[in-house]
């Protein structure tokens, strides 16, 4: 490995599967390395052959006796693109090569090495001859620089390719808990170490042993967020933002169970991303008490990014907000829904059969009905045909809810219908019936368009709520979805409207302000409020300034939802979503209005803000700024909610937690 030119050298013995019966060995590298002969080295002498367009060089080789030969290449790997992009969401980099002065990230995508064709899985033995000062991490156990200047790994289960990192880290270890990061910061690999150790004794607890021997958090030279068999490759900045390491860490250590322990046959579908996400984004919010804020976020995004159309056995990989809807969203919300069905017991049961069942094998929806079945004893199939290969949604409403009384019983009856387009569903719909008394709960069976409901409680009602805390996937009606930021950050047009009456020193901010946005994104135009009166169709209109014009519209609108702006102090920036009017022809406009006392916060807020398109409102204090307080608008139009008597609120108690309370 040779950083200073971005050229390595592989001496590959190379062990072709011992079922075959071919005499020869085709094997795939990167067209950037050539074959080469080495002193006292017996390297074979591959015959190029026609290689598929766009696709790696293969070569051919004779088969030895012990179908094993010694394979020798040289050449630059460092590929010119760079590699910063939106590296933490845009998923494992497999393809990408990366080698000089900073670091080292080679993914077996890249053909740095030679990979039998037709073989899915390999097992490995790596030694790795290092510049000074450096380390390279790569899957199983080993060491990452020995005395000689050598990194050695090996892993003896399958894998589905070979990962390796090296640069000039420092380097911490607990047991199986390492840390590798750029700088001595013993505080932050401290703090990961015991992070590690933590999310590993939970989910072997829950789900079975961990399938590698170490874990590691390893800082790379660009902003990722990778996971990958036993390590994550996380970017400096990434790594130590706050939230990650309660966030994301848990998410890319959960990959070890499934995706990198279970690997995904994706012919089914990539189930994998959803049922990490259910164990570690929803469960670890779920046992904050955040549950139901996680479900309804996977349920609007569905909603918002036109997610209909894909099924989750057609989901690979994620590639836009649709797909991400489909393959995170709607897949961890099957899992709570087939947990509900089930219960938790049995819910834990069937995943630790899964993952016995298929440790380092290729696996998917198929074996996991298998699992669950065996372990309920229930047959699930219908179950997994509707919400695993139907590629749309359930949409219910409510219909001629009364209340009559039965001697000393109230009794509720209507109709809950299906409305979507196609079939029904097979659903178990919960429903909730505050009274005088408290809070009843009922699960009605829904499997055809109408279904007659009938309800008894021992006190008066006061409201009834269908789905109260969001536990079933299905099409929200935008009257349960409140404003986000989100809905007008990410519009394809945006209108940025200034205020043209501020004083000079505040208005040339925010035109900074809007010029920095607008050449940072498409369809973003700059006009001032006096020559602003609506958003154009399909357009949506960010407000700037205390003392915009519009300021009494915005303040009309969130008066006639209920909704006041948050408390807030001198120098505090405050951006709000706000509702469209009931009767404007384009209501469909989303609207947002950010204004602040401090300019000097202007810079900050404009880096910042993407990250929390998700909320209703947002508070930010200080030049930084530094994020004070944040919050969701309350769903304020839901049909699926019928009130008895005014002003009656509907307290649920959320569900028990799936994890345990502790670390």
């Amino acid at each position: 490995m040779h950083p200073e030119t971005g050229t390595i050298q592989v001496i590959d013995r190379l062990q072709a599967p011992a079922d075959s019966s071919n005499q020869t060995i085709e094997f795939a590298v990167s067209s950037r390395l050539q074959p080469m002969e080495l002193e006292g080295m017996d390297c074979a002498r591959p015959t190029p052959i026609e290689t598929p367009a766009n696709a790696q060089r293969h070569y051919v080789v004779p088969a030895g006796d012990d179908r094993a030969v010694t394979l020798c290449f040289r050449g630059t790997i460092h590929q010119d693109a760079h590699l910063e992009g939106d590296a933490l969401r845009a998923g494992l980099g497999g393809g990408d090569a990366q080698l000089d002065m900073s670091g080292a990230y080679l993914g077996p995508g890249a053909g740095w090495y030679p990979r039998v064709i037709d073989n899915d899985f390999e097992v490995f033995a790596l030694d790795i001859a290092l510049p000074p000062a450096w380390h390279a991490v790569s899957q199983g156990a080993g060491h990452s620089r020995d005395e000689q200047g050598h990194a050695r790994w090996q892993e003896d289960h399958p894998q589905r390719g070979i990962h390796l990192v090296a640069g000039p880290w420092h380097i911490w270890r607990d047991g199986r808990a390492e840390v590798y990061l750029r700088d001595a910061e013993p505080d932050t690999a401290q703090r990961y170490l015991t992070a590690t150790h933590d999310y590993l004794r939970l989910y072997e607890g829950l789900i079975g042993p961990y399938p590698y021997a170490k874990f590691a958090l390893v800082e790379n030279t660009f902003q990722s967020g990778w996971g990958m068999p036993s390590f994550t490759l996380l970017g400096g900045r990434v790594l130590r933002l706050p939230f990650i390491l309660h966030t994301s860490y848990p998410h890319e250590i959960l990959h070890n169970w499934w995706g990198n322990g279970v690997y995904v046959d994706y012919a089914q579908g990539n189930w994998s991303e959803g049922l990490t996400t259910y164990l570690a984004d929803h469960a670890l919010a779920e046992r904050n008490g955040d549950g139901q804020r996680k479900r309804r976020d996977a349920l609007t995004a569905y909603a918002r990014y036109d997610g209909e159309g894909l099924a989750l056995s057609e989901f690979v990989g994620r590639h836009d907000r649709g797909s991400q809807a489909v393959g995170y969203g709607k897949a961890f919300m099957f899992f709570h829904m087939l947990r509900r069905r089930l219960g938790d017991q049995t819910f834990v049961a069937g995943l630790r059969r899964f993952y016995a069942d298929n440790r380092f094998r290729t696996a998917g929806y198929r074996e996991l009905r298998a699992a669950f079945e065996a372990e309920s004893g229930e047959r699930l199939g219908r179950f997994f045909q509707s919400w695993v290969v139907r590629p749309d949604a359930p949409a219910l409403a409510i219909d001629a809810i009364d209340i009559r009384t039965e001697g000393d019983a109230f009794v509720i009856r209507g109709t809950l219908r299906q409305t979507q387009a196609g079939e029904p569903f097979p659903l178990r719909v919960p429903i909730a019936v505050m009274t005088d008394a408290g809070t009843h709960e009922f699960s009605v069976d829904s499997v055809d368009r109408e279904t007659a409901i009938e309800l008894r409680v021992d006190a008066t009602p006061n409201l009834l709520a269908v789905d109260p805390r969001n536990d079933l996937f299905r099409l929200l009606d935008a009257g349960e979805i409140p404003p986000a930021l989100g809905d007008a950050m990410h519009a394809d047009r945006i209108a940025l409207v200034l205020p043209r009456e501020a004083e000079p020193a505040v208005r040339a901010a925010w035109l900074r302000f809007a010029k920095t946005w607008a050449q940072s994104s498409t369809g973003v135009r700059i006009v001032w409020d006096n020559d602003f009166i609506q958003p154009e169709a399909g357009e949506a209109a960010w407000y700037l300034g205390r003392d915009n014009r519009h300021r009494c519209e915005l303040e009309n609108l969130l008066e006639a939802d209920g909704l006041q702006l948050p408390d807030q102090q001198r120098g505090d920036s405050i951006a709000v979503a706000v509702p469209p009017a009931a009767d404007d022809p384009v209501s469909a406009s989303p609207r947002a209005w950010l204004f602040t006392d401090n300019p000097q916060a202007l810079p900050g807020l404009a880096r910042k803000l993407p990250h929390y398109g998700r909320y209703g409102w947002l508070r930010f204090a200080g030049d930084e700024p530094t994020n004070v307080d944040k919050g969701d608008w309350p769903v304020t139009h839901s049909p699926l909610r019928h009130v008895f008597r005014a002003g009656a609120g509907l307290p649920i108690t959320p569900l028990p937690p799936l994890l345990p309370t502790g670390p």
